[in-house]
């Protein structure tokens, strides 16, 4: 079978296609997987619901949430030092596993033959290739078919039937971690049938909203039963899971007020939140979200006319969601349709189609980088240091480019090799100075190569950024041989 994975920040998923419909490959009724993580000693690592339950109480600190937020941390619980990679692939293992049995109930067959996973518009290369080498460790095969971004995926989903029609849409997406925005053009007699416009973020996400609710509700205790937590980690992870709880039952269109209830100290604590009062704490956060949108619509304004706005990811069924963007731009068709599982059904339907099990439709994407790659290089009579970007933000994809460089020579030896760092960035110069806070080391160019005892060695360096945002590195010499090199991405 074919599948698709979004590891979410709250959530992570898994997919695919059965008599031509997406389907979650999760037991009944399950949302999916929390992407939660935890380790001691005793119960070794738990995954998901299994991690929230064991992680309560004095085993807190053995729980890890929202990791998807700094994928460079590692995590150390009961003396044991878990790295990302290790997390995600443990995450995906989890997901495979329930994956394959919902597969074998269906009559479906669970051997995975290709994946495509989601990711946020801006996740660069190194964040790219640790979950396409964390989904390939937890599967032990090399599955990963494609990398998609996930206001792509959604697109696909709501669109891919309707080709026919030329669209502009707006995509809204709010997960729990960061919203992205993005201006996607669907047209069947187009070469690229889906084509991302232009694309923004902002670090907002469900996450935020429990804080403030977890905050509303640790101010509430203080005041009507005199209570404290403030310093307590274990009672303050009971108020965070409670304060989920509410937002989901307030989303879901049954409730104008739902109760919080935290057990703490034998006393059961209750906390009522109407509807009104929880937009009305989080309408900053709300506001902070679509001014990203809007800033994004205005900025393409002059050149699209934008035909309907859909809202994705699991935060998008908060009703203050739709109500606030309709507000907005009252003229303009606003859609919400499982926003939880856009995502992962638009890969699953692109995943379905890339490997050649529907043939009635292609689909063809046209993407952008999100930003600029280039080599940290030094003036010979100077010495100062600059970067010459060889690829630039804003490029179509996949983006090729090649520049010729002199490489450092060493008198009195055979051969020398050489470490170019290659650095990511939004600056879209041809050269600039290399000034560090604004550049983001990404991976290291090894070249080794003859000394020349007189003159320099000329060298031509190509950089390849392919449709999955995935950098590939080649060298060749002035008479075009290829030399001998190495492009190793470094850890986050």
């Amino acid at each position: 079978m074919f599948i698709s994975m979004d590891f979410g920040t709250s959530f992570s998923q898994i997919a695919t296609i059965n008599f031509d419909s997406p389907i979650l490959l999760h037991p009944p009724n399950d949302y999916g997987t929390p992407t939660s993580f935890y380790y001691d000693s005793i119960n070794g690592v738990l995954i998901g619901t299994e991690a929230l339950n064991a992680g309560q109480g004095e085993k807190t600190a053995n729980l890890l949430n929202n990791f998807k937020l700094n994928l460079k941390n590692s995590f150390t619980a009961d003396g044991r030092t878990f790295e990302s990679k290790e997390i995600v692939a443990e995450i995906y293992k989890a997901l495979l596993h329930k994956a394959n049995r919902i597969a074998s109930v269906k009559g479906i067959n669970p051997s995975v033959e290709g994946a495509v996973l989601t990711v946020p518009v801006k996740f660069g290369i190194q964040e790219r290739t640790l979950l396409k080498n964390a989904a390939e460790m937890a599967s032990n095969s090399s599955c990963v078919t494609a990398i998609l971004d996930e206001p792509v995926a959604a697109a696909i989903y709501y669109f891919h039937k309707t080709l026919n029609t030329e669209r502009t849409i707006l995509v809204y997406d709010m997960g729990g971690g960061t919203c992205d925005v993005a201006i996607v053009k669907t047209a069947k007699n187009s070469p690229e049938y889906f084509e991302v416009i232009d694309a923004d973020n902002v670090e907002i996400g469900g996450k935020d909203f429990d804080e403030v609710l977890s905050r509303h509700i640790l101010e509430a205790l203080k005041t009507d039963y005199r209570i404290d937590c403030e310093n307590n980690v274990a009672v303050k992870e009971k108020i965070r899971r409670a304060a989920i709880d509410v937002k989901i039952n307030l989303s879901n269109g049954f409730y104008d007020t739902y109760t919080a209830r935290i057990e703490i100290n034998g006393t059961l604590c209750n906390v009522k939140i109407p509807i009104n009062v929880f937009e009305e704490i989080t309408s900053d956060l709300m506001d902070e979200t679509l001014d990203c949108l809007e800033n994004l619509y205005n900025k393409n304004s002059a050149k699209y006319k934008i035909d309907e706005i859909i809202c994705v990811g699991g935060s998008s069924n908060m009703p203050q969601v739709k109500n606030k963007i309709e507000k907005r731009f009252p003229n303009t068709k606003v859609s919400v349709h499982y926003p939880e599982n856009s995502v992962v059904f638009g890969a699953a339907i692109f995943s379905n189609i890339i490997q050649g099990k529907k043939d009635k439709t292609p689909l063809h994407l046209s993407n952008k980088t999100a930003f600029s790659y280039g080599l940290r290089c030094e003036k010979t009579e100077t010495k100062e240091k600059f970067i010459s970007n060889l690829i630039k933000k804003e490029s179509n994809l996949p983006a090729e480019c090649t520049k010729n460089f002199f490489a450092a020579n060493a008198k009195g030896k055979d051969t020398v090799t050489v470490d170019y760092n290659i650095y990511e960035s939004q600056m879209v110069d041809n050269e600039f100075d290399f000034i560090e806070d604004k550049l983001r080391h990404v991976g290291v160019l090894t070249v080794t190569h003859k000394a020349k005892n007189k003159g320099r060695v000329n060298m031509k360096v190509s950089f390849k950024l392919t449709t999955d945002e995935l950098l590939e590195v080649k060298v060749v010499d002035e008479n075009n041989k290829e030399m001998s090199s190495t492009f190793t991405i470094s850890p986050l």
